[in-house]
């Protein structure tokens, strides 16, 4: 199959999932204030975390005045300490965990809907190489049906996939500023964006049950 074509091919493909960079905007505005609400949860989580690690090591510290003061045995003692080091070692993973996570669904969010927005730009002005990151990006399981390309999306773009008229009527009712203040308010009560901001959420959610299973974009 000519390049030309192949290339003509993924540009079709393309448009299904691009959204108006105005509503990438709104929508990375919003998970930015979703997200300081979760680095608010975070942080309790992460003080109950480490009010558990602290209790841990003090249990080893008790325990182990124990042992020296011949209060146990030392196959009680070992036994004991194995199940402590146990719990400190998951307490210190969740504490990690807990702190990397939340920042690297925010990197993700952004590079999707900033990648929604303007795909198609970096695919028609792109190198080869750029060209070849999009296809990443965009999906994989690449195959030829005769003359058509067929490709499996990543899950974000088939959740994407047909936002594209709802969003034109949002835009078109609200406008660019209206909509990105409306971002920034507490609450949101029209019907129309609400509907769109629950698959914006859709996708915050697929990305926070990944589990580190990233898939990054150009």
């Amino acid at each position: 199959m000519p390049v030309l074509d192949f290339e003509a091919d993924v540009q079709k493909l393309i448009p299904m999932f691009t959204l108006p960079k105005e509503f990438s905007e709104f929508a990375i505005k919003w998970l930015k204030k979703l997200h300081k609400q979760e680095v608010k949860e975070r942080t309790l989580i992460n003080k109950n975390f480490q009010e558990s690690y602290n209790d841990i090591q003090k249990q080893l510290d008790e325990l182990l005045n124990m042992r020296l003061g011949k209060l146990i045995d030392d196959n009680e003692y070992q036994a004991k300490k194995t199940a402590l080091m146990q719990k400190k070692k998951a307490a210190k993973a969740s504490l990690e965990h807990t702190d990397k996570r939340a920042d690297d669904w925010m990197d993700l969010y952004e590079r999707t809907f900033n990648f929604a927005a303007y795909a198609s730009v970096w695919f028609d002005k792109g190198s080869n190489e750029q060209k070849r990151a999009i296809l990443h990006a965009l999906g994989s399981n690449m195959t030829l049906d005769g003359k058509k390309l067929l490709i499996k999306q990543h899950k974000p773009f088939m959740i994407l996939n047909g936002m594209q008229e709802n969003i034109e009527i949002v835009l078109q009712t609200f406008g660019t500023e209206e909509l990105l203040d409306l971002a920034s308010q507490s609450s949101i009560d029209d019907p129309q964006i609400l509907n769109l901001l629950s698959i914006v959420d859709y996708v915050r959610t697929y990305y926070s049950n990944l589990n580190n299973n990233y898939v990054y974009f150009v």
